[in-house]
């Protein structure tokens, strides 16, 4: 990169005598390697005030994830077991302890060693997975190794939300959308009855634009879970996709019952639900777009007034308010 640069300015510096070329040349090449290498993977690349920022989304979303993961057990049993989450938190053993206990600390690669070391010993300590994925992920950037140790965590705990929930975030945001479509239709070959497997399925063909799997995947998992908010939330804009929005709108509003539930159930338990409140406004704007489209002014009316309430500032809120 360093001679590439140094070639395209040759006229520019033309002029100047060799020594001040070779100090110009130094100085791209430096510059160009530094561009390279430092990102916001790199806590010394940040500024102070970025690298705090980073550090408190990366707590944040370890400490969401474990909190969920925790609960999906617990969650599946039906909501007469919701309040035994407080005294059913089996997520770590003596030795997992220690290695959260140093993560939260700071010492990662100290973390990291042991957990590899508990994992040669228990094989199928999912959680342990789970938290070297974390690591790999939020603290060095390394998606594909990440993806590796959730695949491991999820062929040992395949129903788990946390685990498939992050799953499909790395398969999208490395942009290896195919490859985590072939691995769940393999999951899936073992655990043919599996919701979460069906329901990531229709997650990521719809990704893929692929509409026929999307929708056969997401109304098998639909199937005995009609509640669920996020199966809900896909098939709307599946349907959206193929043009029918009346469909779209059917799903749109069963989505906004089950997250409006599910965020009062999560706020009751004390997990942190902030994400869900931000899906139910993109999915409110959604729903309400559509009931405009379709003439339906009424219902229209009452979803735009929840907005007001909860973004009411947001430029697309202001905008449906001048169409009324």
């Amino acid at each position: 990169m360093a001679n590439k640069n140094s070639k395209s300015k040759a006229s520019v510096f033309s002029l100047l005598d060799k020594a001040t070329i070779v100090f110009m040349a130094l100085f791209i090449g430096i510059g160009s390697f530094w561009l390279l290498f430092s990102d916001d993977s790199d806590p010394k690349a940040l500024s102070p005030e970025k690298a705090v920022q980073k550090n408190i989304r990366v707590a944040s979303k370890r400490e969401s994830t474990r909190q969920l993961s925790i609960m999906s057990p617990i969650k599946q049993a039906g909501d007469s077991q919701w309040d035994l989450w407080q005294g059913n938190q089996h997520y770590l053993n003596a030795q997992l302890e220690e290695v959260v206990t140093l993560i939260d600390d700071g010492e990662v690669i100290e973390a990291e060693q042991l957990l590899k070391e508990y994992l040669e010993e228990q094989p199928k300590l999912w959680q342990g997975w789970l938290e070297l994925s974390l690591i790999y992920s939020l603290d060095y950037g390394d998606s594909d190794k990440a993806i590796d140790y959730m695949e491991k965590a999820l062929e040992i705990n395949p129903e788990n939300e946390a685990l498939n929930r992050n799953m499909v975030e790395l398969y999208l945001s490395s942009d290896q959308v195919a490859d985590g479509i072939a691995f769940y239709i393999d999951l899936l070959a073992s655990h043919p009855k599996s919701f979460q497997i069906s329901y990531q399925l229709g997650h990521l063909y719809l990704a893929y634009e692929d509409l026929d799997a999307a929708m056969k995947y997401l109304e098998q998992a639909s199937d005995g879970h009609s509640d669920h908010f996020g199966v809900n939330v896909w098939l709307a804009r599946a349907w959206k996709k193929r043009g029918k929005l009346s469909e779209a709108v059917h799903y749109w509003e069963r989505a906004v019952v089950a997250l409006e539930t599910t965020i009062r159930q999560r706020i009751r338990m004390g997990l942190p639900a902030e994400y869900l409140s931000d899906l139910l406004d993109e999915v409110l704007l959604e729903f309400t777009k559509a009931l405009v489209d379709m003439g339906e002014r009424d219902r229209a009316q009452d979803n735009l007034t929840k907005l007001v309430q909860r973004i009411p500032n947001h430029p697309e809120v202001l905008s449906l308010l001048s169409y009324f």
